[in-house]
């Protein structure tokens, strides 16, 4: 389970006599310290393994905050893959095999193991809870281990929920949702965070998804993040390419 996956993590933290807090004041202190910028950039050493292969890579993203994501994914400093992602589309294209997506988060959500949109992929990459606790049913808090323990039983349509938050900045330590029906679930574990302009941001995540029956696991270290300076975001999917069309 999550909380074993993210043991030695949750281990390496020093915090002490945590106290229970009311879910009012929980919530309260999530939302004083969710990330507030612009725009933010960062140069991202990734490692990709699923079933069939492993790929380190360097990706940069581009995000304007509540708006948009945009990366660029190179190997050796050649560039291979590009995306751009809005609340309401998922584009991508690879230049090695001439193919682009132009759609919407179901493919992500697919590729993840579990329902993303826009909003809960932003609080993903910046190591917020997923969704806003105040509109989840079922909804349990306590204190472990000196963090912040909540456990859903219905997170967001039919997922459940385990979440484990600092005490000094609220932000997650760990957090996994799974279904129980088809043994799906996304696991993300955050080891350490930095601050950067004074917006604390993950320094490094381990994603674990399984959709089954496939696995995939990415290592994400964040590097040279910049805080609100103009961002540059090319995307135009060359002519040529084939789209990719995936079948339920």
């Amino acid at each position: 389970m999550l909380f074993n996956a993210c043991k030695s993590g949750a281990d390496a933290l020093s915090f002490k006599n945590v106290k229970k807090l009311k879910d009012s004041e929980l919530f309260g202190e999530i939302d004083q310290r969710k990330s507030q910028f612009n725009t933010m950039e960062s140069r991202l050493k990734v490692r990709y393994e699923d079933d069939q292969r492993m790929q380190n890579l360097i990706v940069t993203i581009r995000m304007e905050k509540d708006s948009l994501i945009w990366m660029n994914a190179s190997v050796l400093g050649i560039s291979m893959a590009r995306a751009k992602i809005t609340p309401g589309s998922v584009q991508y294209y690879e230049k090695l095999d001439k193919t682009y997506f132009d759609g919407n988060f179901e493919l992500l959500s697919k590729w993840l193991g579990a329902p993303l949109n826009f909003d809960q992929l932003q609080n993903l990459l910046l190591g917020e809870p997923l969704t806003d606790l105040r509109q989840v049913n079922g909804l349990n808090s306590r204190v472990e281990k000196n963090l912040y323990r909540l456990d859903a039983s219905r997170f967001f349509e039919d997922f459940t929920a385990m979440i484990l938050l600092r005490p000094d900045n609220f932000k997650t330590v760990a957090q996994q949702i799974s279904r129980e029906s088809d043994d799906n679930y996304l696991k993300a574990n955050y080891k350490s965070y930095q601050t950067v302009a004074g917006v604390v941001l993950p320094e490094n995540l381990h994603l674990l998804a399984y959709e089954n029956p496939k696995k995939i696991n990415i290592d994400i270290e964040y590097r040279d993040v910049k805080i609100n300076q103009a961002l540059n975001l090319p995307f135009k999917i060359p002519s040529g390419y084939k789209e990719l069309v995936f079948s339920e």
